[in-house]
């Protein structure tokens, strides 16, 4: 169970990675474009999708703190 927990901590940070560096990207173009690319609406869902990957990672994080105090309690 705790093997399994720290496997999905490590995918939420693999996704957290990508997303991070998506943004990254979009911010880097927009500046360097003065604002034309990307729209908007690309720019907030890049932001979007790393809140979520970095609310994935919490959740992920604390399923490990539960599946450890499980088997300190048994």
């Amino acid at each position: 169970q705790v093997a399994s927990s720290e496997a999905g901590v490590a995918q939420a940070q693999a996704q957290v990675a990508l997303t991070k560096a998506t943004l990254d990207r979009q911010e880097s173009v927009f500046k360097a474009s003065g604002g034309r690319v990307p729209a908007k609406t690309e720019l907030d869902t890049a932001r979007a999708n790393y809140q979520s990957a970095l609310g994935n990672l919490r959740a992920a994080q604390a399923q490990v703190n539960t599946s450890r105090s499980r088997i300190s309690q048994a």
